[in-house]
């Protein structure tokens, strides 16, 4: 497994404080570009996926779309949905592969924490076969954690795994373990002792008031799987559309 480090503090550090001063820009006053995915229906609207470029053409974020109406008479539940939206074409981002985006109704597990209606946004390394041989039988794998230096240090295993996902990686320093309500908060999901997707999570509540939040991502001390990986991720509301991004893409 190849390591590709960190160039400095400082670089990353840097960046993100760019990132974060610039607060939300429209794209065209940003001079940047958004590509978009195919759109599926989601509630009464729909959902896609979205590629910020640069005017170099380099990708400076990634994430979801979702239309005003995405959040309106969704299913009731109580089991979660899942929606895979492919990446805009003729726009890789390696090492991102596709998103899907998870609606829970009635929240999970842990009780008291994220057992409240919310959205998980999944950003996957591996490729969507990959993903769906994920079984409830692999115990073994959802078990093996990645090396340390590849999961940043406050980030803790919850137990087991979710089938067509992997095993799920909490901060243990966000808000919600330490006394303050469940609004948005950034998930590391492994599989087989690898890192294999990118999981920012909103609560229903938090996305449909439409403010603007963004966050750092902690970093780990190494990335294994090449490509761009970001500093920040954002949840906004722009015009018609509502926002989940990570941004502050970086070539590591």
């Amino acid at each position: 497994m190849k390591k590709f480090r960190l160039r400095g503090l400082a670089v990353v550090m840097g960046a993100l404080a760019f990132f974060l001063a610039q607060g939300w820009l429209d794209a065209a006053q940003a001079g940047s570009k958004a590509v978009y995915g195919e759109p599926k229906p989601l509630g009464q609207g729909t959902a896609r996926s979205v590629v910020f470029l640069d005017e170099g053409g380099n990708p400076e974020s990634i994430g979801f779309s979702l239309s005003d109406g995405a959040l309106s008479a969704l299913p009731a539940g109580p089991a979660p949905s899942e929606l895979a939206l492919e990446l805009p074409a003729g726009t890789p981002v390696p090492p991102f592969t596709h998103l899907t985006l998870d609606w829970n109704p009635a929240g999970h597990e842990p009780p008291g924490i994220y057992d409240t209606p919310h959205f998980d946004f999944h950003f996957y390394f591996i490729t969507p076969n990959e993903r769906l041989k994920i079984s409830a039988r692999d115990k073994d794998q959802f078990a093996k954690a990645p090396p340390a230096e590849f999961m940043p240090g406050d980030y803790r295993a919850t137990p087991g795994g979710v089938p067509r996902m992997g095993a799920h990686w909490v901060d243990v320093a966000s808000p919600e373990f330490h006394g303050k309500p469940f609004t948005a908060t950034f998930i590391y999901g492994t599989y087989d002792g690898a890192v294999v997707f990118l999981e920012p999570m909103a609560s229903y509540g938090f996305l449909k008031s439409g403010g603007d939040f963004s966050a750092a991502i902690k970093q780990p001390g190494a990335y294994a799987a090449p490509g761009y990986h970001p500093a920040a991720y954002r949840i906004a509301h722009r015009q018609s559309e509502h926002l989940i991004l990570l941004e502050g893409l970086a070539r590591h």
